[in-house]
């Protein structure tokens, strides 16, 4: 049986499995379960001017979003956790695909997911994407 640490990881890997099939199965339930319902969240999406904020908002962001942009893709790699007892951070690269009208497109956020333990589960707290990009020669 796992223990401690190496648990906790495994168990936060999972609710990271969890949100990229929420993603890849049009599921708001899926991706909503992955969030502390009774912390005041934020969500930051890299095509959002400003974050969103709380439970409901970010439901409503998730739905919106699945009925606009019919996911292609979903995949999650590349994964960093840091534990801080209570709390922990995860670090990701993602690939997600979704359509616009009959146009597919595929982008590569990198994302943060900020965790915290809440009666023994872990749940997020806190997500921000940023889109990677070249810097021009100067």
């Amino acid at each position: 049986m796992e223990t401690g640490q190496h648990n906790d990881e495994t168990v936060i890997r999972q609710v990271l499995e969890r949100y990229a099939e929420g993603w890849r199965n049009a599921d708001v339930a899926i991706l909503t379960s992955t969030w502390d319902k009774d912390y005041p969240g934020l969500y930051l999406a890299s095509e959002k001017p400003v974050p969103i904020y709380g439970y409901a908002d970010i439901s409503k962001y998730y739905t919106d979003a699945l009925a606009l942009y019919p996911i292609t893709k979903m995949e999650i790699s590349n994964v960093a956790i840091e534990l801080f007892s209570e709390v922990a951070s995860a670090f990701c690269d993602i690939e997600i695909g979704f359509k616009v009208a009959d146009t597919e497109y595929v982008v590569f956020p990198r994302a943060t997911f900020l965790f915290r333990r809440n009666e023994g589960e872990w749940l997020c707290i806190q997500y921000h994407e940023s889109i990677k990009y070249e810097v021009p020669a100067g």
